[in-house]
């Protein structure tokens, strides 16, 4: 039988509201006030946003999420001069919202929140991806690297930026180019146009390597860290504020707000060992499909080793987890020890994981097999 909906689902804590809403104007001004505001607010909208949003709908509700989601396509649209930017960011950010939303509201299993987000978000990237592929004329990295070179020629402050990315060694220039880096134009010291060319190339050749794994990394790979860790980090949190909250105000309704999720604890998060074995199909297709001429094979191994990556990231982040947490760390140093493990130690973490599910340090996967004997009836055959 389903949980009741939940009725405290829209505006969970006002306080956290109000907090959670003035940090994402703060944030989105800061981004809105630098330079090159369109790549920063892009960047955090592909990639940091998504796990913000669920954490404010899991602290502090569906309309806190719903207005903090408006500030930043506000400022999606500022910073593109454009209304088409903010409805590509509602497209991008708003399915993920809806369906922790939902979840809270009908109080699903975890899992089932997990895998219903992943299944949205997916269906969503691939929307987008043909989208932008109709309005590009079926090249959408052509077009999309075009209109970044054209943004990049029209910005007042062209000439100082790409000092700043030359002089930080993200753009570089040989020695040939020695003496003839700079030209006075009476005013100014601006690049030569032989200079110039070089950085454009650069840039053109990377923006376009980012462009043509950037929604096949969105799909196999951060949907899985968005759908998993990003609603476990939301529901983490949002549980922990709750109680807190109920505990003050002695409100038993919202004590229970997360009673029929059901998360399990992170450092027990694993993957059973039959769907263990299925994830090296996903390592095996990645090795065939290595020597291949056939550029749909090749895209498809390499999407392969991302889910496989993304689910063993995950579970070399849950044993390090409990590998603290059976040593007694304190739940603060243990949070900031997985951020940085997952900022800065990926493939570690994806070898820890694999390690984790070939030999089961933790014993995790023999509690299954026990749980199972236990729920099976006796043979009575005997």
């Amino acid at each position: 039988m389903m949980n009741a909906p939940s009725k405290r689902w829209p505006i969970i804590s006002t306080r956290a509201a109000a907090v959670s809403v003035g940090l994402m104007v703060a944030a989105v001004f800061f981004l809105a006030s630098l330079p090159m505001s369109a790549m920063n607010m892009s960047l955090f909208v592909l990639y940091i946003f998504p796990f913000a949003l669920l954490i404010i709908t899991a602290v502090a509700g569906f309309i806190p999420a719903a207005a903090s989601l408006a500030v930043v396509l506000a400022g999606l649209a500022y910073a593109y001069q454009s209304a088409m930017a903010a409805a590509f960011g509602a497209a991008y950010l708003a399915p993920s919202v809806i369906v922790l939303a939902v979840a809270l509201w009908k109080r699903l299993p975890f899992w089932r929140t997990c895998a219903l987000m992943l299944g949205i978000n997916t269906l969503a990237l691939l929307a987008l991806f043909l989208l932008l592929q109709r309005i590009s004329g079926g090249n959408f990295v052509h077009s999309g690297t075009e209109a970044v070179m054209r943004w990049i020629d029209t910005m007042p402050d062209r000439d100082n930026t790409l000092y700043v990315l030359w002089k930080s060694n993200l753009l570089t220039l040989d020695s040939r180019f020695e003496g003839h880096v700079f030209h006075e134009t009476g005013t100014a010291w601006l690049f030569t146009q032989e200079a110039l060319s070089e950085l454009y190339n650069q840039i053109r050749l990377r923006v376009s390597i980012w462009l043509r794994t950037l929604f096949p990394g969105l799909i196999s790979m951060y949907s899985i860290y968005l759908a998993c860790a990003g609603t476990g980090a939301a529901i983490f949190y949002g549980r922990r504020h709750a109680q807190r909250v109920a505990f003050i105000a002695n409100d038993d309704a919202l004590s229970q707000l997360y009673s029929g999720i059901k998360m399990p604890e992170f450092s027990s998060w694993h993957i059973p060992r039959r769907a263990g074995n299925m994830l090296w199909v996903l390592a095996l297709g990645y090795l065939l499909t290595r020597g291949t001429q056939n550029n749909m094979l090749y895209l498809s191994g390499g999407l392969m080793y991302n889910a496989f990556t993304a689910v063993y990231t995950i579970q070399g982040l849950s044993m390090i987890n409990g590998l603290q947490k059976k040593r007694g760390t304190r739940p603060r140093p243990r949070g900031i020890t997985i951020v940085l493990c997952f900022l800065f130690l990926q493939s570690l973490l994806m070898i820890a994981g694999i390690f984790d599910q070939l030999l089961d340090p933790r014993k995790l996967r023999k509690k299954d097999t026990d749980s199972q004997n236990e729920a099976e009836p006796p043979d009575r055959r005997v």
